[in-house]
């Protein structure tokens, strides 16, 4: 799932990863040094206290947190618990991709970003299977 995401990330999006962490004991020092625009936190590492982990999590780098998460039906938990976006193990690549963009940018979407996007328009348009946004 890593690799695949990675893939995703450096190659449909054009993002840089500049680190990886397996724990959140060292996904925190990390964060601090590299102080990265996104960070993509997987919900196995934060669940026991979500809100906490992705509050020092957030203080460590001041970027915008991703929570990668294994059901679709999690995602309000984890924006509660202080997630700016979600996405799920099982969502096909579009849906990341349309995820992970406007959390990149900054422009999180106020509707639900893995199934519309704004297109140059303005207008929101459904992705087809295998679209990247």
């Amino acid at each position: 799932m890593r690799d695949a995401l990675r893939d995703l990330v450096v190659q449909g999006l054009g993002m840089r990863v500049a680190g990886e962490a397996d724990d959140l004991r060292a996904l925190e020092p990390l964060a601090r040094s590299l102080r990265p625009d996104l960070v993509i936190v997987a919900w196995d590492l934060v669940s026991g206290g979500a809100a906490a982990a992705l509050s020092a999590v957030r203080r460590s780098c001041g970027g915008r947190i991703v929570v990668l998460g294994p059901r679709p039906e999690m995602r309000s938990e984890a924006l509660a618990a202080g997630g700016d976006a979600y996405i799920s193990m099982v969502d096909a690549p579009d849906v990341v991709a349309a995820s992970l963009r406007p959390a990149w940018t900054g422009r999180l979407l106020s509707h639900d970003a893995t199934h519309h996007r704004p297109d140059a328009g303005g207008d929101a348009r459904t992705n087809e299977p295998g679209e990247l946004p």
